[in-house]
């Protein structure tokens, strides 16, 4: 039961790590794709239009 407990204990920590991986990975190409097309294409000349 020992193994069981340990399992049940690091199941949470490893979900937050694993989400917060995929948020920074999910940002990363978020990143990268802006980047790929252009300033033109950016949040930055959004606001400067409006």
């Amino acid at each position: 039961m020992g193994k069981a407990e340990k399992t049940e204990f690091k199941k949470p920590e490893l979900l937050k790590e694993t989400e917060e991986l995929i948020k920074i990975c999910v940002t990363s190409i978020k990143t990268a794709v802006r980047q790929a097309h252009g300033p033109e294409r950016s949040r930055r000349a959004e606001k400067k239009q409006k």
